[in-house]
């Protein structure tokens, strides 16, 4: 049986997934299966996984089962995000400039860098802490730390190696 999207379904399966293999649209069937998960927290869930075979679903279980719940993981999330704005309340820092949402956006990356920062004890939260390019912030989230403090705006990248040019005697 075809659907409209051009792959075959087959009545067999409880699900099908269309992939892009190799330049090509190719289906692949996955069956379904609704589960109730214990997480590691504590708490219980409802989840859907497909898979091929019965080992795939155990795998998923075992994965999600390590895994705290989603509510825990938000919980988790925010307390974090309240404890590094604690933390950086003492930091004097330059409002953000940028479009609302980029604003908000970097104002979350910003309190948890200079947080860390500041539990490693660097000096250098006071020099990252006067960046108010929001869109800086956005675009160096994923960069360590070494690489946050060299790509600062307003410092000049230091060459390697210097060559310096002295006239023959």
């Amino acid at each position: 049986m075809f659907c409209r999207h051009g792959f075959t379904a087959d009545r067999n399966h409880d699900s099908s997934r269309l992939m892009f293999i190799d330049g090509f649209f190719a289906a692949r069937h996955l069956r379904f299966m609704e589960r109730q998960i214990t997480h590691s927290c504590g708490h219980t869930a409802m989840h859907s996984i497909y898979a091929q075979c019965a080992a795939d679903y155990d795998r998923q279980d075992l994965r999600l089962a390590r895994q705290k719940c989603a509510r825990c993981r938000e919980a988790t999330k925010q307390v974090r995000g309240d404890a590094d704005a604690v933390l950086i309340a003492t930091i004097p820092v330059v409002e953000l400039a940028g479009s609302p949402k980029q604003v908000a956006w970097a104002a979350t990356i910003r309190a948890a860098r200079l947080a860390r920062l500041q539990r490693a004890g660097s000096r250098a939260v006071g020099h990252l802490a006067c960046v108010s390019d929001a869109k800086w912030w956005i675009d160096n989230r994923s960069a360590d730390d070494a690489a946050l403090l060299a790509c600062r705006p307003g410092v000049q990248a230091q060459p390697e190696f210097e060559i310096t040019l002295q006239p023959r005697s």
